[in-house]
């Protein structure tokens, strides 16, 4: 990772307020490990709160839920992994990577939580886009 993308990062968490540090607060374990899967990131409330972390060629693997991440993680459905290029409204791509919230079940439903599933996907998906672009 390089120097420019861990201070890019450092500058984002820099500036957090109330509402990032209590989101850190409560997805704390998600952030670390994406952070020990070498995936710098940050709490993103712009829009809805997520976690963004720095892909290696500077994308953006962004976690969110149905829509955005619930600030009362016992309301959390799923993890929406997805994969896009740029932080910003109107990206010019996206990829879902890896989606356990569940589409048809009753309200209250609950998909597969577990760190390491969404973990081994977002690595998976990064080491399939460089074998890609290689090609």
């Amino acid at each position: 990772m390089s120097g420019t993308t861990i201070e890019a990062i450092a500058a984002i968490r820099a500036e957090y307020g109330p509402r990032e540090l209590e989101a850190l607060r409560t997805y704390g374990d998600v952030a670390a490990a994406l952070e020990a899967a070498g995936l710098p990131t940050y709490v993103e409330t712009r829009g809805g709160l997520a976690l963004c972390s720095m892909a290696p060629d500077g994308s953006l693997l962004v976690v969110a839920s149905e829509e955005a991440l619930p600030s009362d993680r016992s309301r959390l459905s799923g993890w929406h992994l997805s994969h896009c290029p740029e932080d910003g409204p109107a990206a010019r791509w996206r990829c879902i990577v890896h989606d356990t919230v569940p589409t048809t079940s009753p309200a209250g439903a609950c998909g597969d939580l577990a760190l390491e599933p969404l973990i081994a996907a977002a690595q998976a998906h990064l080491a399939a886009c460089r074998r890609h672009e290689a090609a």
